[in-house]
């Protein structure tokens, strides 16, 4: 499995006694709520999918990935979002730049007539 040195002691904590009381439904429920505080969906899953087959596990593992796509979603479009607006700001910085020089071009042509 993967290294538990890079999990929070707090979710461990929780995770080794659920094998006592395995169908203790509210401790999973902190289990799951602590795995998204902390972000560790992986290791997490990974605990549940050690035991393939269990209803329990079968569940509480929709529910991290449930909870995962929750939370990293709504990140990943704020970040869409703000890069869009990047490229809409560039956009207008060329199309502002573009149309000085098409007015100063205007106004020297101008002013070369005249002369």
């Amino acid at each position: 499995m993967s290294d538990d040195r890079a999990i929070p002691p707090a979710v461990c904590a929780v995770w080794e006694p659920l094998a006592d009381r395995w169908d203790d439904t509210a401790r999973h429920e902190a289990f799951v709520a602590l795995v998204a505080q902390h972000g560790c969906y992986a290791w997490a899953a990974a605990r549940y999918r050690a035991r393939a087959g269990d209803p329990i596990a079968e569940a509480q593992l929709a529910r991290l990935r449930s909870a995962a796509v929750d939370q990293l979603i709504p990140e990943a479009r704020a970040r869409r979002k703000r890069r869009r607006i990047g490229i809409i700001g560039l956009l207008g910085v060329l199309i502002g730049t573009l149309f000085a020089v098409l007015v100063i071009g205007f106004l020297y042509l101008s002013s070369c007539g005249a002369g």
